[in-house]
């Protein structure tokens, strides 16, 4: 049987726990597995095949996991005389090993390829500066021509490939999904309300752009005080957040906003469900937003920042409006529009967009085709 070892032990949380969990949910019975994490708390109810052995190796940080990467997944591998057929890095970089095989390298960051600057002398910005600058370096990693690069979206295919310095017919496209049926389900969770009220499920990164909303908020302050007294922004930031919360309370709004700290999956896809809940996204750099890919499946009424991220993930969606990502006084008057119009918030049936892409299925029949590549 084709051995597979897959590195992920960067994907402790967030976004990216959430790609590993979809991921390891697609395996088939085609390939034997070998599957390396940060601890076994980041399956989260995913359970594994009988041909897949998970193996946690501790929590890295980026040093520790670079050097994982280079060094010790190898030393691993040959302590315990396991020779794969393929190498799969679910986490940007390539992974080495002591024998020559194919590896494919999954992305999912977005830093490296955005046109947003960074301050190495900002203390907050730092390690995104790093991201930004010296991080490519790691991804690009030793010259191979048995190296394929997986992205998430068709936008970051020439930006990729440009960026690696690989041609492009080694950059695939293969798309996450959220779990259609489940999301569904969530529908009918919550009618008793029809105040809209608003969301924005995102860490406090610069790049996430929280600045527009809290301009927002002051301009609807002093222009449409009946509207911002009932005004309900829920950020799953926490209310101590160094990065974000002052801002709010320098612009005098922080009676508009409620901080509900992270959200576990299950609560925020019932948040998404409900029908006066809308969606409010301005992050100026993502892959896809997987976020949008879950608001959309729940029929969640969404304004998104006019991105190709969003264009490209919400391509067919009827339930969203999309603002320029640095005009706070659009964000402001599309607030006021999706609450103000039941139209924009009723549900009609799950509705997913467009759903041709190539997906998990497609990605796992790719490897297993890949590593029989000789």
């Amino acid at each position: 049987m084709t051995l597979i070892v897959v590195n992920a032990v960067a994907s402790a949380k967030g976004g990216g726990a959430t790609i590993l969990r979809q991921f390891l949910s697609s395996l088939d019975e085609e390939s034997y597995y070998h599957v390396f994490v940060s601890d076994l708390s980041v399956l989260d109810g995913v359970l594994p095949r009988g041909n897949v052995v998970v193996h946690p190796v501790g929590e890295k940080k980026l040093a520790s996991r670079l050097w994982w990467d280079y060094v010790g997944l190898g030393l691993f591998l040959r302590g315990n005389d396991i020779v794969p057929n393929l190498v799969v890095s679910m986490q940007n970089t390539p992974s080495y090993i002591w024998h020559d095989v194919p590896q494919v390298v999954y992305l999912h960051q977005a830093i490296p390829i955005s046109d947003f600057r960074f301050s190495f002398f900002s203390k907050m910005e730092r390690s995104l500066w790093f991201y930004k600058t010296l991080y490519p370096i790691f991804m690009r990693g030793f010259p191979s021509r048995r190296r394929v690069y997986v992205c998430q979206a068709t936008w970051m295919r020439v930006p990729f490939s440009n960026l690696l310095r690989v041609p492009l017919e080694n950059v695939r496209v293969y798309r996450p999904n959220a779990g259609l049926m489940d999301v569904c389900e969530l529908r009918e969770i919550d009618a008793e309300s029809r105040e809209a009220f608003f969301v924005y499920p995102a860490a406090s990164h610069i790049y996430k752009n929280h600045t527009v909303l809290v301009g927002a908020a002051a301009l609807l302050k002093n222009s449409s005080p009946q509207f911002y007294r009932s005004l309900r922004i829920l950020l799953t930031i926490e209310p101590g957040d160094p990065t974000v919360v002052p801002l709010i309370d320098a612009a005098g709004v922080l009676d508009a906003f409620e901080f509900v700290g992270h959200l576990p999956h299950n609560k925020l896809m019932a948040l998404l469900s409900k029908p006066s809940c809308v969606m409010l996204f301005p992050s100026r750099i993502e892959t896809i937003g997987l976020p949008l890919i879950e608001a959309s499946y729940s029929g969640c009424f969404i304004l998104a920042a006019d991105l190709p991220y969003s264009k490209e993930v919400l391509r067919g969606y009827r339930r969203v409006r999309f603002v320029c990502a640095t005009d706070p006084q659009r964000w402001a008057d599309e607030m006021v529009a999706s609450g103000a119009s039941e139209g924009f918030v009723e549900r009609n049936g799950c509705d997913s967009g467009d759903n041709d892409e190539m997906g998990w299925v497609e990605f796992v029949s790719f490897l297993n085709r890949f590593a029989k590549v000789d």
